[in-house]
């Protein structure tokens, strides 16, 4: 889940260091469901259901971007990093 609160590294680090702590749980295959939050962000309340539920925060770094480009964004990246062509 993407949050502009979560004190954590650039996009690329912070994704990056989610991804690779989930295939070490999962092994054998891997679901990513990526939140992007509508502008203005999610509200505390929707963070932590969703940490309840097991999602895992990062930051997309300082800048904050527009919900579509936030979206195109950490998909780049999360596609990188399984390895996607």
């Amino acid at each position: 889940m993407a949050w502009e609160k979560h004190a954590g590294a650039s996009t690329y680090a912070g994704l990056r260091e989610v991804l690779r702590e989930a295939r070490v749980k999962h092994p054998h295959g891997l679901t990513v469901n990526l939140f992007i939050g509508p502008e203005g962000g999610f509200s505390d309340e929707e963070v932590e259901l969703a940490e309840c539920e097991g999602a895992a925060l990062f930051s997309l770094g300082p800048t904050t971007l527009r919900a579509e480009t936030a979206a195109v964004a950490a998909c780049t990246v999360v596609l990188y990093e399984l390895g996607a062509s």
